[in-house]
């Protein structure tokens, strides 16, 4: 992981000499988790410097793309109306709501900050998958497939579109 971070005049520099991985968040998945935390904690970073061997340098448009990444995990950990049963699962069905929570948990909390790309893809498959198990069951499960879909997974895909980078990666 990253080492011990320093916050001065909207830079936030990173010591990465000690880190096991490199110095750069599009290849290592736990580099990035870890500028994602970094920036939660600092709010308004205008770059990031990773230093390992030499510096490596994001300049503000990409450490802006990052920090909207970071605003919209922590608006999503915050905000946990989207991870409750009453999203998930319609009143009289609950038998769903621990697969949907673990999906949410692993893809959105887990995947989100080592990779948003790859968290926006695996969203959008589910949501064609959830689309079709709708379209294929009756009663009562066609119900929550589609409360499960209007109220949790379609707003988690919008909150992602509505990021930079999700739209550069489209």
């Amino acid at each position: 992981m990253p080492g011990k971070y320093t916050y001065k005049d909207g830079v936030l520099k990173v010591d990465c000499l000690n880190c096991i991985y490199g110095s750069s968040v599009e290849d290592f998945p736990e580099c990035m988790s870890e500028i994602i935390n970094y920036l939660i904690a600092v709010k308004d970073a205008k770059s990031i410097v990773l230093s390992k061997e030499r510096e490596y340098e994001y300049n503000f448009e990409q450490t802006q793309m990052l920090l909207e990444i970071a605003k919209l995990y922590e608006k999503i950990t915050r905000d946990l109306k989207l991870f409750s049963q009453k999203n998930l699962v319609i009143e009289k069905c609950d038998r769903c709501v621990s697969k949907r929570m673990d999906f949410l948990q692993n893809t959105i909390l887990g995947k989100l900050k080592t990779d948003p790309v790859g968290a926006y893809v695996l969203l959008v498959r589910r949501i064609r998958h959830t689309k079709v198990l709708g379209e294929r069951t009756k009663g009562i499960c066609k119900e929550c497939y589609k409360h499960y879909l209007n109220n949790s997974l379609i707003l988690l895909k919008e909150l992602l579109e509505e990021t930079t980078l999700i739209k550069k990666s489209l």
